[in-house]
């Protein structure tokens, strides 16, 4: 999966994609990215969120926080982070509310948010969050999970937002990297079949003309 790239918060969620704004490398300029692996997972799996904050700008960015929703079906087991501290909050006493989550079926919605404080960022700097997180043995085949993150930094509650995303499948797990939900090549087994055929019909036809 490639992990997404970081926007300017968005008008809309049909937005959510693009840049509001340019980014202005003279003044601070965090920018987000995340990735979840793998992002193709079974009920009760581990996966891996790994979250990328570089300042790319050329003055100290102060007070960046980073926060991720946690859907109901995830269950924190660790997160590591070259710099901060971390804490789980419920959604309702979180600062910054959550955008949108995109779940199908019967999911829950979230019901607790991650926040990674970083504190200061100098120029160039890099901040790398990885998280292991277990999915429920409940969580619904078929089901799209999808995290939402924002950061903030100087004093702006939202100023960048990225999305990771992962698939749940029932059953063994494909070892080509197909979807799951592709329909199963049956080329093979067609072209064996019609090998038989015209197999057993010239075996007919010698008998036939013995």
């Amino acid at each position: 999966m490639q992990p997404t790239t970081s926007t300017a918060v968005p008008s809309s969620a049909n937005a959510a994609n693009q840049n509001a704004a340019p980014s202005n490398r003279s003044a601070a300029d965090p920018q987000i990215s995340a990735d979840l692996n793998p992002a193709l997972v079974l009920p009760g799996d581990t996966v891996t969120l790994t979250i990328l904050i570089t300042n790319q700008g050329e003055t100290t960015a102060q007070n960046v926080v980073v926060r991720a929703v946690m859907p109901s079906a995830w269950s924190l087991l660790a997160l590591n982070t070259t710099q901060g501290s971390y804490s789980l909050v419920d959604q309702t006493a979180q600062i910054v509310p959550v955008r949108y989550v995109r779940q199908s079926r019967s999911q829950a919605i979230n019901q607790k948010t991650l926040i990674v404080r970083i504190g200061s960022m100098l120029p160039g700097q890099q901040v790398h969050i990885s998280a292991q997180i277990q999915v429920a043995a409940s969580a619904s085949a078929g089901a799209t999970i999808v995290d939402d993150l924002t950061l903030s930094a100087d004093g702006l509650p939202v100023i960048r937002t990225a999305l990771a995303s992962m698939r749940v499948t029932a059953g063994a797990l494909p070892f080509t990297g197909e979807r799951p939900d592709r329909a199963a090549d049956h080329s093979g087994l067609l072209f064996a079949l019609l090998v038989a055929m015209a197999s057993g019909i010239v075996l007919f036809s010698r008998r036939r003309a013995a």
